[in-house]
């Protein structure tokens, strides 16, 4: 006759503190990505097979990596002050052909031709009054009209 183990008891205490350390190992690897142990033993093993770096390779990457990135940021950093740019030549269409009369400015700036207008070195557009001129005989409705007499009928 073979006698089953009698099953030791664990104090409250130390059950949960071993629960909590459990959950908490659960929920680390879930953020990493580790599904089970065998996952988690063949990351370690691929990292061991990598060559260890210096830190003198480790500080190349990174210089690359941020040289890398502050180019981006240099590209996103022009292409955003070019939208600016054409939102003030277009803002300032806007004002300039309220001024001469147009009741529809809005759409007069998008029909205008902005493509010799530009921004100075002193921050003052420059090319809008030709724009509203050209927009303003082209495109007369866009103005404002006279009142118009009635007419009687009759």
């Amino acid at each position: 006759m073979s006698q089953e183990p009698v099953p030791k008891k664990v104090p409250y205490e130390q059950f949960k503190e071993s629960n909590d350390q459990l959950q908490e190992y659960r929920k680390t690897f879930e953020e990493l990505g580790i599904d089970n142990a065998d996952h988690l033993r063949l990351m370690v093993e691929e990292l061991r097979k990598q060559p260890e770096k210096s830190d003198l390779e480790l500080a190349k990457e990174r210089e690359l990596q941020l040289v890398k990135e502050s180019r981006e940021m240099a590209g996103q950093l022009l292409d955003e002050r070019k939208k600016l740019e054409q939102l003030t030549i277009k803002n300032a269409f806007v004002y300039k052909a309220l001024a001469t009369g147009f009741k529809y400015a809005t759409d007069a700036a998008e029909l205008a031709d902005l493509s010799d207008a530009y921004i100075d070195d002193d921050g003052l557009v420059q090319g809008i009054d030709e724009a509203v001129t050209k927009i303003k005989e082209e495109k007369p409705f866009l103005l404002k009209s006279a009142k118009k007499t009635a007419r009687s009928i009759g």
